[in-house]
């Protein structure tokens, strides 16, 4: 499966680069007075031949199977950061591809390398 995302650019939009905390300033600022909705798209692997799975570089033809929504996400106009925030983001919330049912795993091997990882930060040195 293959995904795809389309961002629309905010009015007030300052290159992020110029302050390393740029994109929270602009998530807050949006956040403070806007809701927004995201549309995840995927394309169905349809076509070993067109659609490798181990070569991510090659761009999956729509030909071949077209984007087809999966999920729509809506984020309520809220306050989107501080002190509650940033502690359940870094010490409670986690995601890991590897927990998805065994049919929704990802493939390939960047994402048998991602698992590789994430299992060795989460053993404990050995004594």
């Amino acid at each position: 499966m293959s995904t795809s995302f389309r961002l629309l650019v905010l009015a007030s939009w300052k290159d992020p680069h110029d302050d390393e905390d740029g994109f929270r300033y602009a998530a807050v600022r949006y956040f403070d007075e806007n809701d927004a909705v995201f549309e995840l798209r995927a394309q169905l692997w349809t076509n070993a031949e067109t659609q490798p799975i181990e070569e991510t570089s090659v761009e999956w033809p729509v030909e071949d199977s077209n984007y087809r929504t999966i999920a729509t996400i809506r984020l309520p106009r809220q306050a989107s950061y501080g002190p509650e925030r940033v502690h359940y983001f870094d010490e409670v919330m986690t995601f890991r591809p590897a927990h998805s049912l065994g049919e929704h795993r990802p493939l390939g091997g960047v994402m048998r390398a991602t698992s590789s990882v994430s299992r060795a930060e989460r053993t404990p040195p050995s004594a």
